[in-house]
């Protein structure tokens, strides 16, 4: 297989180093040497272990308590079978009751008797199923331009402003020393155009040369 750089003629007959020998020798791969480890003898397996660590070291045993109430039907003794009950217990053991207003809940469908499905309707509750029209105040109808957007009443067409209230109705006034927008094409005079410039303006005029 061709490399991909080529390799120049030097280096294919320079000799390596002992150091890079060293470094070019593959990594040794201790999950083959598993089963040999196990089989050459160590220290660890040749330690004699103390009673105690014999003693932790077994398992656990289960008790009889434990194999009796393993089932999942418990055996009563005979002494819980025999012995009174107090009141209190008794009293507790007692299921509870629902209040005496519990009502439970009906189904879906509630059954009309046939009374009901017979009965007839007044006049009066023909007109309180009617439904409540409401007058719309949002919104009023476009008139004339030089009518009033809404309605005016005739006592307020009527009624005299007095001194106060005609001053507060006066529109805001600019102040003395505001001066309105100019246009964005301003009018260039006539003694601007045919002004000459100043040689010291023709030389501040001339770009820096860098």
């Amino acid at each position: 297989q061709e490399s991909i750089w080529p390799v120049s003629y030097p280096a294919l007959t320079a000799k390596p180093t002992e150091r890079i020998q060293l470094l070019a020798n593959p990594k040794k791969d201790f999950s083959l040497g598993a089963e040999e480890w196990r089989k050459s003898p160590t220290t660890a397996l040749q330690i004699i272990t103390s009673e105690q660590l014999e003693r932790l070291s077994r398992p656990k045993r289960r008790t009889n308590s434990y194999h009796e109430h393993s089932c999942p039907i418990w055996h009563i003794s005979p002494r819980a079978m025999t012995c009174q009950m107090p009141l209190r217990v008794s009293q507790l053991a007692h299921p509870k009751t629902n209040h005496p207003d519990f009502k439970i809940d009906r189904e879906v469908e509630t059954c009309i008797s046939q009374s009901a499905k017979r009965a007839r309707i007044t006049p009066r509750l023909e007109h309180l199923a009617l439904p409540r029209i409401r007058g719309n105040n949002m919104f009023f109808c476009v008139g004339q331009p030089e009518e009033a957007i809404r309605p005016v009443s005739k006592s307020a067409s009527r009624v005299s402003a007095n001194p106060r209230t005609e001053e507060l109705a006066k529109p805001k006034e600019l102040s003395k020393e505001y001066l309105p927008l100019r246009e964005a094409v301003w009018a260039i005079a006539r003694g601007v155009r045919t002004a000459v410039s100043s040689p010291r303006i023709q030389e501040l005029s001339k770009p820096i040369m860098r």
